[in-house]
């Protein structure tokens, strides 16, 4: 009998994932309504709003504001309806972009994921919410506020334009390239936390204050005092007689060695100090990366806007400024080094739900992740069958090295959170036939009075000024301590080779399968690589310049009409913001002029 060949098996079996896959694409677009002309029975108007967010409350919130949305009398006169359309973020993104090139999309979208929501597609696919957000919010007109509410704050937020009734003034959702594009942002995500087991890092405490009472410290507990990662002083002491937890690296790490020590004693092999995974790794990374490295920010940043971008990043290396054999960068990720150990063997083949699964299973001390995931958390931590499995959760930030710890000399501020944005941003499909109703549904889901109600249903951080979150959520607020995040060298430039290099060395590194010479040496290969290096970052940079060029300048066009035509002050304070990025950037010259004062005797690359 003659073989089928290995190819026509290989197409076979592709046919049938991708019949499965549309099959499974068509049957949600027929459940979810996205078939009928935009219309159900009886002529009823339907605004569908999609989106990814399936984290445990936010779909219950959301349901909750649509049914209140849906009762508005005038809602029920006009025949519309509002349902929701949660997608998995896992193929979000692929979905969306099928649907807007289709003209199926669903009227009110998440912004993110997919390609088509992104760059010049945004003003292909989505209106332009430029007119809608400078005018007053109906929906803070005083009848919709508290009784309470300060008298300031209501005048702000029933007369001011939409926009500014934001904390961050809507910035989460501007698109600073096209300027008259705005998504609607509906939460705050609020910074990144380390959540930790109270019950365990006790128990690790106790350990502790027995085994500073001895003269000999056992191995779990030498080999951090003599490796100098904590100082054994009055400061300690004082601190392990506490329940607080740990406040620095160092005592982190300590913690982290008593756990080790306690799984072995009692056998429980799958009992670690963080829950780490692929989703997390790079939380620490990022955590770290303003105290170690904004020393070079200064000599870094060519064109003195108080931002290090990656081609000014690499553009330091090429100068000399860094290198990866200074002692400063090796302690940086020699930090990062030393806690991914205390992770779990082969965490980058975990998943942010396998993460957070063996915390709340009490099979790991801590994990990282931010405000969304604190509602499933903490319901997870208290939801065992067996009560006596329940446990406490605290919530902290990230600890930094303290100056008699290792790596404490190269510390100098942590990075702030002032600039946090607003986030779960939404924007309206272009060729609705319900805009106004979109825009009327997202005008309700971002006035005060729901805002809050609908974050505090969901767990999660308002965003409108004068609202406040639940006691949850507090800890999660925006710290405005510290440097500006811009402030932190970038090692991650887009969608280039490097990027591509670096991140894989990265992720090898801080799971232990290669050294740090190792790793250092293979991206120095990827920076000197003549066709892939630091010379293509430096053409790819100028050619996404010269193309935000032509983006300005349509922009500059369309705020000079709307200033002219309809008297928006907004539309000529952003023409005067676009006029210095397009002079700035001048169709990429400026790019070519520093590569000029770095490579004075070689000319601008090409490709």
């Amino acid at each position: 009998m003659k073989k089928l060949p290995l190819n026509f098996l290989g197409v076979g079996l592709l046919l049938v994932v991708f019949g499965l896959s549309l099959a499974q694409v068509l049957s949600n677009s027929f459940n979810a309504g996205e078939f009928n002309k935009f219309s159900g029975a009886d002529g009823k108007k339907i605004i569908r709003i999609a989106h990814w967010q399936l984290e445990p409350g936010y779909r219950v919130a959301m349901d909750k504001m649509i049914a209140s949305y849906n009762a508005l009398p005038k809602v029920k006169e006009a025949n519309v309806t509002v349902v929701q359309m949660p997608v998995t973020e896992k193929v979000y993104g692929q979905w969306l972009n099928v649907h807007l090139m289709s003209g199926t999309a669903p009227d009110i979208c998440e912004k993110g994921f997919a390609k088509m929501a992104s760059g010049d597609y945004i003003a292909r696919y989505f209106e332009p919410m430029g007119d809608f957000v400078a005018q007053p919010n109906p929906y803070n007109a005083p009848e919709y506020l508290p009784e309470n509410i300060n008298p300031e704050l209501a005048k702000i937020l029933a007369e001011k334009p939409w926009r500014e009734t934001f904390n961050d003034g809507m910035r989460g959702g501007w698109d600073d390239k096209l300027q008259n594009h705005y998504a609607v942002p509906t939460s705050f995500f609020g910074a990144i936390r380390l959540y930790y087991n109270i019950t365990l890092i006790t128990e690790a405490k106790q350990l502790i204050r027995k085994e500073l009472t001895k003269p000999k410290y056992d191995s779990w507990m030498s080999d951090r005092v003599d490796g100098g990662f904590v100082q054994v002083n009055d400061g300690l002491k004082a601190w392990a007689q506490t329940d607080s937890p740990p406040d620095t690296l160092g005592r982190l790490l300590l913690c982290s060695s008593a756990l080790r020590h306690i799984a072995k004693l009692k056998n429980q092999h799958k009992l670690v100090p963080i829950a780490g995974s692929s989703y997390s790794q790079n939380m620490f990374a990022d955590a770290y990366k303003i105290p170690f490295t904004s020393t070079y920010s200064e000599d870094l940043d060519l064109d003195v806007n108080s931002t290090v971008t990656a081609v000014e990043t690499y553009a330091g290396w090429e100068r000399g400024i860094w290198g990866f054999d200074q002692e400063r960068i090796k302690a940086y990720y020699q930090c990062i080094e030393e806690v991914c150990k205390e992770f779990p063997p082969g965490f980058l083949a975990l998943g942010r739900d396998q993460a957070i699964n063996r915390f709340v299973l009490g099979q790991a001390a801590m994990v990282a992740s931010g405000a969304w995931d604190a509602n499933g958390i903490i319901k997870g931590a208290q939801g065992h069958s067996d009560k006596s499995e329940n446990f406490e959760v605290g919530i902290i930030p990230f600890p930094l090295p303290a100056k008699d710890e290792k790596w404490g000399e190269f510390i100098t501020y942590p990075g702030n959170e002032a600039q946090a944005t607003a986030g779960a941003p939404y924007s309206i499909f272009q060729r609705s036939q319900n805009v106004d109703w979109a825009v009327d549904f997202l005008r309700y889901m971002s006035s005060f009075k729901v805002n809050q109600q609908f974050n505090r249903d969901a767990g999660w951080i308002p965003v409108i000024m004068g609202t406040s979150p639940t006691d949850l959520m507090k800890p999660f607020s925006p710290n405005p301590y510290g440097l500006s995040k811009s402030a932190g060298m970038n090692f991650f430039p887009g969608s280039t080779n490097i990027r591509t290099i670096y991140e894989g060395q990265l992720w090898l590194y801080m799971s232990g399968d290669t050294d740090y010479e190792t790793f250092s040496q293979r991206v120095v290969a990827g920076l000197e690589n003549e066709n892939n290096g630091t010379k293509r970052l430096w053409y790819a940079e100028w050619e996404k310049s010269r193309n935000n060029h032509r983006n300005n300048e349509r922009m500059l066009a369309t705020q000079k009409i709307r200033e002219m035509f309809q008297g928006d002050q907004s539309a000529k304070d952003k023409f005067v913001r676009g006029v210095y990025k397009v002079v700035s950037a001048n169709n990429g010259n400026g790019l070519r002029s520093q590569w000029s004062q770095i490579h004075t005797e070689e000319p601008f690359p090409k490709y």
